[in-house]
């Protein structure tokens, strides 16, 4: 009797347990199983190379058994990694979290901080798990739902539909962990559809910040209760621009010598807000106001503006990169990096440069005289930047590409390397036509650059040319202008500082990445071009020359207003006296590579072999590229 009551009893207790008849996770459907090789892909954008991932192993309630912790890296920039030895899970349900930079498909750029994805997957019928921003929307919203009684299938199926019902999408998808960005389906379309709208206009610190708002409201109910959450979502879905982040995402991969199908993103993001996708959704355009749309040009002067503000973001990006490399290989900083053609922030320099490029090309190509306001700052202002970014180019690499034009994707992947003679004589050109409708000062607004700027980019032209009289009287055009040299804080921080000639703006919108800021950011200013630099430069000239009692008189004026003693004869050496002096007041700021190379000491200072002088040109430029020849050495 006592048995058979304990039966009853344990009857039950099992009924009660069970919800509507539904499977809950249990003992007996988890599944103790060994996995001998796990890969995927992580993206936002793609994950660069060094992107953490971690796996937990879960049990039968999708709790982490904090026994078994994987962890493996990204092996490139594609954001695919790979567990290459045996796991034995006590079930087959896993936890995945990932940490790094990406590529920001709405900017073009790679990111300025790390973010942190998470997926749940059952690797019980697969060898491969993917990691999105749909995984990690979904993940807790799945593990309420088990809670609550659906089996694992049954919650990932309604977590996706009640999820893509927040956006309006009718459209049944696969599993996110089975959907990568480059598969060219409309799955694919529609998780870059959501990762655009959600990341349109933010920073990756407020993006970070939003996702987790987003995910957190999602668990409980599977909508999107927070009003605020939900205004986000419309305002991305109405000024997205879809074109750009489809053309930027097959930019990124064509740049690394793959080639990539991109389904329509448009008619999976309801643009024009009536709460319906459909076949205007499909075909509609937004004009954003970061980006250049050819077929707006020349209505008014603020396409003109929003034009030139484009490539802004590009040469902020492509400089930080340069300063952080150069800083490294001059021993300025402590912070290791191998200087070689595979190097992401190598790779991303070359790209940011000929993406901001591109930008300034089609503002020149396009510009035009127009009665109601003068277009001839913008186009100037548009040729000062690309030979600004061209003349820092050859510094570093050598010949490079010479591309001032617009041209089909399919021809510009395909351009040998340019003399750096013919490089400069164009860019003289450009400069002396720009030098009359540019403004005397500079002003720190990233709009328009200054005639000092104009003078300090030939100056530094006819230097690399060794024409030392023709640099000399372009620096004496600012020199003479009374600006004297200075080395304190206030060309960090001061708009109308008078140090400063070109640099680099950073607000809260414009964030550097994370190595620039924690090695070299000193202030919301980064000067490129500066006076001080320019006294130096001049230096070079006067040194080259032989004007020793010009020389002096300027050195010690450097000296004095950096509170050093004035010299009482001109060293044997003056070059090493102008480089310590760039080391001391200008150091990590920008130029020190390109000028110890000029004096012809690099090799001796920097310990580096004459090869190392030049940069290697990015294997994946050399890979897609059949005209493109490396620099010796690499």
């Amino acid at each position: 009797m006592k048995k058979l009551t304990s039966i009853l009893f344990l009857a039950l207790i099992i009924t009660a347990c069970s919800k509507s008849g539904e499977d809950i996770p249990n003992v007996d459907n988890a599944k103790p199983i060994v996995k001998s090789t796990l890969s995927g892909k992580i993206e936002k954008g793609p994950f660069l190379t060094g992107s953490k991932i971690t796996l937990y192993e879960l049990d039968n309630e999708l709790k982490q058994t904090g026994k078994n912790i994987f962890k493996t890296e990204t092996t490139d920039d594609n954001g695919d990694f790979i567990f290459g030895s045996k796991m034995a899970l006590v079930s087959q349900f896993v936890e995945l979290e990932i940490s790094g930079y990406f590529y920001n498909e709405v900017t073009g750029e790679i990111s300025s901080s790390s973010i942190t994805l998470n997926a749940l997957a059952d690797v019980s019928g697969k060898s491969k798990v993917n990691v999105n921003i749909i995984t990690h929307l979904v993940y807790k919203r799945i593990k309420n739902l088990v809670s609550d009684g659906l089996s694992f299938s049954d919650a990932q199926k309604q977590a996706h539909k009640e999820l893509l019902k927040v956006f309006r999408i009718t459209k049944e998808v696969k599993n996110s962990d089975d959907i990568s960005l480059t598969d060219g389906t409309e799955d694919a379309a529609v998780l870059l559809a959501i990762s655009a709208v959600l990341l349109h206009n933010k920073s990756e610190g407020k993006f970070s910040e939003y996702i987790a708002k987003l995910s957190n409201d999602f668990a409980t109910d599977g909508i999107i209760s927070d009003s605020t959450l939900m205004e986000q979502i419309h305002t991305g879905q109405k000024n997205v621009y879809s074109i750009q982040v489809m053309e930027n995402l097959k930019s990124y991969f064509s740049e690394r010598g793959e080639e990539i199908e991109v389904e329509n993103i448009r008619k999976f993001i309801d643009s024009n807000g009536d709460d319906v996708l459909d076949d205007t959704d499909a075909t509609f355009e937004n004009n954003p106001n970061t980006e250049i749309i050819e077929d707006n040009f020349f209505q008014n002067e603020d396409v003109y503006k929003q034009a030139l503000t484009a490539p802004y973001p590009k040469i902020r990006n492509y400089f930080e990169n340069i300063l952080v490399l150069d800083a490294a290989r001059c021993n300025l900083i402590d912070y290791i990096v191998n200087i070689y053609p595979y190097n992401s922030i190598l790779d991303n320099t070359w790209s940011q440069a000929y993406q901001a490029i591109r930008s300034l090309n089609l503002i020149i190509e396009h510009s035009a005289d127009e009665s109601q306001f003068d277009t001839k700052p913008y186009l100037s202002t548009s040729k000062v930047l690309r030979a600004l970014i061209y003349l820092d180019m050859v510094q570093h690499w050598g010949d490079v590409p010479f591309i001032t034009e617009q041209l089909p994707i399919e021809e510009a992947m395909y351009i040998s390397r340019t003399n750096k003679d013919e490089i400069f004589n164009a860019l003289l050109t450009d400069l002396n036509e720009s030098f009359p409708y540019l403004k005397e000062e500079p002003q720190h607004d990233q709009i328009f650059v200054s005639k000092d700027l104009v003078n300090a980019l030939i100056g530094a032209i006819y230097l690399e040319r060794k024409d030392y009289n023709a640099a000399a009287t372009y620096f004496e055009k600012i020199i003479n202008k009374g600006n004297t040299p200075s080395v304190g804080s206030s060309v960090y921080s001061d708009l109308n500082n008078k140090e400063a000639i070109f640099t680099l703006l950073y607000n809260d919108i414009n964030q550097p990445s994370q190595v620039f800021s924690q090695y070299l950011k000193k202030g919301n200013l980064h000067p490129i071009y500066r006076n001080t630099g320019i006294y130096l430069n001049y230096a070079e000239s006067l040194a080259a020359t032989n004007r020793s009692s010009e020389l002096l008189a300027l050195l010690n004026q450097i000296r004095v207003a950096g509170n050093m003693d004035p010299l009482q004869e001109l060293p044997s050496k003056p070059e090493y006296e102008i480089a310590d002096l760039w080391k001391k007041f200008i150091g990590t700021d920008y130029g020190y590579f390109a000028l110890l190379k000029r004096l012809d000491i690099a090799v001796e200072l920097l310990g580096i072999e004459s090869y190392q002088q030049l940069y290697p040109i990015p294997g994946a430029e050399i890979n897609k590229n059949f005209k493109m020849i490396q620099n010796p050495g690499y």
